[in-house]
């Protein structure tokens, strides 16, 4: 989530589905339900919604044995690094 200005807000879902049509409907109805959900967001509405797909490169890493698709290590939990 970032603000953009003159009380524009973008914020950006992960959502994982089985098209990128279904993707935008499910990103779009859980944008509606916080705006309804949060007092805060009672003058607010939603100007738009969009997905954009994974590419193949992220697809493959998953299928890897022992993968979970990171590309990054997990930090150091135990110390002040994290």
């Amino acid at each position: 989530m970032h603000l953009l200005g003159a009380g524009s807000v973008t914020v950006s879902l992960y959502v994982t589905a089985p098209s990128l049509v279904a993707a935008e409907c499910i990103a779009q109805r859980v944008s509606e339900c916080a705006l309804a959900a949060e007092p805060v967001f009672r003058h607010a509405f939603l100007l738009g919604c969009s997905a954009a797909l994974v590419a193949e490169y992220f697809n493959r890493l998953l299928e890897l044995p022992g993968r979970d698709g990171r590309t990054m290590r997990l930090p150091v939990q135990d110390t002040d690094q994290s």
